[in-house]
């Protein structure tokens, strides 16, 4: 979680929350200052790529019967 966005001028600050318990951990990691391109490579979005497990079952061979 962002507890403090980072900005051109400040470094910001977060940390990591169990979604279960709530319990925090790395509390006040700094986030580094925002580059003059305004983006400090990491969205937050996380991974992008769409595969997913038994996305292409064409390839697969039929099971033994």
């Amino acid at each position: 979680m962002i507890d403090k966005a980072a900005t051109k001028k400040a470094t910001g600050i977060k940390h990591e929350e169990c979604t279960v318990c709530g319990a925090k951990r790395s509390e006040n990691t700094v986030i580094a200052k925002l580059s003059d391109s305004g983006s400090t490579g990491n969205t937050g979005s996380g991974n992008n790529n769409t595969d997913k497990l038994g996305k292409d079952d064409s390839t697969k061979s039929p099971p033994d019967r």
